[in-house]
């Protein structure tokens, strides 16, 4: 699901440029994106089970990405004070184009 901000009513040309998210498979757990802008997302990872909360890890798919474009993507509720990617670790991506 992506929440397009403040404004749900944007003209085609806006919607056609919006990623479509996918977590809706075994292991899925993007709860939600908000399009912060055309290549910014801020997205919101389901909670992990039998936590108070936490969430430590993510896997969720991305549609209609443009090649040569540079999108940003923030995880807003990683809660996990110590982790590897506060030491420079960095995400696996895996690619079809």
């Amino acid at each position: 699901m992506v929440f397009e901000g403040n404004n749900p009513y944007l003209p085609t040309s806006e919607l056609q440029d919006t990623l479509e998210f996918d977590s809706k498979f075994e292991g899925g757990n993007l709860d939600a994106a908000i399009k912060v802008s055309n290549t910014e997302y801020d997205l919101f990872m389901r909670a992990d089970t039998n936590t108070k909360g936490h969430s430590h890890w993510f896997n969720f798919k991305i549609k209609k990405m443009k090649k040569n474009v540079i999108y940003k993507f923030k995880i807003c509720n990683f809660t996990k004070k110590k982790c590897l990617f506060a030491r420079g670790m960095r995400p696996y991506i895996y690619s079809l184009m």
